[in-house]
């Protein structure tokens, strides 16, 4: 069968688009990688108990699709250590700096007596609200931002390594690149567990999250 050149140009312009659009959906199936390096939160070394977290956290993302890995040191041995993605959707977000810490309460923001520690309330409007939580089964939205059960447990070392495939709602997944991790958990008063929502909730390490090859 013959073509006309009109229908063979309505042909190589058809196939032309599906190419593009295969090549297009290619790309997007590539999906994209970002990496937080993670540094200590700046408490005063009077007050943290020597607290020097550091690492990395890898985030790759297919659409919704995420897969999680991450290193850290420098925790308490021992106890689970709740890790979040952070941030606000529509909004500048950003590790907090020492002077965050204006008063002596676990949650609150309104100005008091310092007590050298950036306590998570403080931390709040810096790093924004909890989006994803890196449990190591079930949910991992906000919803478990406390699910210290699900949480992975620092080596004897204080070493913990993380890893995991989980889906995210697409409205956060779109955003990775503006958002932050965050790793809570510090025995401050040495006696082997979190002795209250202090030292369970409070941030030790953060990083922001940045595009990378």
């Amino acid at each position: 069968m013959k073509l006309s050149k009109k229908a063979g140009g309505v042909v190589v312009a058809g196939v032309l688009a599906a190419t593009a659009a295969l090549s297009a959906s290619g790309a997007t199936a590539q999906g994209a990688r970002y990496r937080a390096d993670l540094r200590p939160v700046p408490h005063a070394a009077s007050a943290d108990a020597g607290s020097n977290v550091t690492g990395t956290a890898i985030v790759s993302r297919v659409a919704s699709r995420v897969s999680v890995r991450l290193n850290a040191r420098g925790l308490t041995p021992g106890l689970p250590h709740a890790m979040h993605i952070h941030g606000e959707l529509k909004a500048r977000n950003e590790c907090p700096p020492a002077r965050a810490d204006v008063n002596d309460q676990v949650s609150s923001t309104d100005p008091g007596t310092p007590d050298g520690l950036v306590s998570l309330g403080e931390g709040f409007p810096f790093y924004g609200p909890v989006q994803v939580s890196f449990t190591t089964s079930g949910d991992t939205s906000d919803a478990s931002a406390l699910a210290l059960d699900r949480f992975p447990v620092a080596q004897a070392d204080g070493d913990l390594s993380y890893e995991r495939r989980i889906m995210v709602p697409h409205k956060i997944a779109a955003k990775t690149g503006k958002l932050h991790v965050v790793v809570h958990g510090v025995d401050l008063d040495g006696d082997g567990a979190y002795s209250n929502l202090q030292e369970a909730t409070l941030p030790v390490a953060c990083g922001e999250l940045n595009h990378t090859p």
